[in-house]
This record gives structure tokens, C-alpha cells and sequence, in this order.
């Protein structure tokens, strides 16, 4: 989650990819008030970002009222495995 300050505003210049990484913050309520008041308006003016914000608040929805899974124990050890030596470039000791 990106630190916003209470005088944080949005930019003229700001682009709808930088108020996509917004949206998450927006939707977990992380967002400062006049900084969502200014991304509601842009969402209500730009269809692109509309048609965006609407399908990840349905996807979010979806994915709360799915089951959680247990993962198999050697399915989650081949994970780390993985994510630690090619992702994070770590060995385990």
C-alpha cells in the first residue's frame, strides 16, 4: 500500500495508469477523502477508467464469496522453493 499525505492531490497531468494503481487503496478505504473525491470524478468522466473500476470492485466481490483452498503441502513447499531462488534470489539455509 503507497503512503498518501492529506495534501496529496492529483496532477492535471496525471495519467489514467497512474490512477489505476490507485484503485485497490480507493476500494480498502487507504485513499485520503479529496484524493477519492478527485478519482470519483475522473472515474465518472473517463469511460476507460469507469469500465475498469467496475470490473475489478466485481472481481473483488466474486473472489470474497469464493471458498478458501487448502493448498497441498508439497504444492506450497515447491512454491516457496520457487519463489525464493528465482524470484527473491534467496537460498534457504
Amino acid at each position: 500500500m503507497k503512503k498518501y499525505s492529506k495534501r496529496t492531490r492529483l496532477q492535471k497531468s496525471t495519467r489514467c495508469k497512474d490512477l489505476l494503481r490507485m484503485f485497490a487503496d480507493y476500494l480498502d478505504g487507504e485513499l485520503p477523502q479529496p484524493l477519492c473525491a478527485e478519482l470519483e470524478r475522473h472515474i465518472e468522466n473517463c469511460q476507460t477508467c469507469e469500465c475498469v473500476f467496475d470490473a475489478l470492485k466485481k472481481t473483488l466481490a466474486l473472489y470474497k464469496h469464493m471458498p478458501e483452498v487448502e493448498i497441498p503441502r508439497k504444492t506450497k513447499r515447491d512454491l516457496e522453493h520457487l519463489l525464493r531462488n528465482r524470484c527473491l534470489g534467496l537460498r534457504k539455509n
